[in-house]
């Protein structure tokens, strides 16, 4: 995938900032719920060992705090991937929805409504490109 050069990264940084800190924000909560879920799995069989009967020495427990560890890195590992790639790809997206509204904001604030002569395009990768197909379809009209 190739990514298009770009002058600025945040059109509308009130917009932008809140998309990517509301992406982050409910992935946050789905990490944290699933931590918890992972942490009570292995609360559950020291509980189980200790039910048997195992004294603290035993293997068995050795063996769960080495899984626990292991899951703690990896799970810190994962999470601050996800992270960045949301962070990346939030400020891409939001990218797309902020670029074509802007780019209809500055050609509507440089044109006089008697003299329309351009018409308005996004590039092919934006959204709202049908916006742009209705206005310039109403300004013909209006013509």
């Amino acid at each position: 995938m190739v990514f298009p050069k770009r002058k600025t990264y945040l059109i509308n940084p009130r917009f932008q900032i809140g998309f990517i800190l509301t992406i982050t924000g409910f992935s946050f909560t789905v990490l944290s719920v699933v931590y918890i879920s992972i942490m009570r799995f292995f609360d559950h069989y020291t509980k189980s060992g200790k039910a048997l009967g195992f004294s603290d020495k035993h293997i068995f427990f050795e063996f769960i705090l080495s899984q626990k560890h292991f899951m703690n890195r990896l799970f810190l590992f994962t999470s601050i991937f996800l992270i960045i790639f949301e962070v990346i790809f939030g400020l891409l997206y939001s990218h797309r929805i902020c670029g074509p509204l802007q780019k209809m904001k500055l050609f509507l604030d440089n044109q006089n409504p008697d003299d329309f002569q351009e018409s308005l395009t996004f590039r092919k990768t934006d959204y709202f490109s049908e916006l742009a197909d209705s206005f310039n379809r109403f300004m013909r009209r209006r013509k």
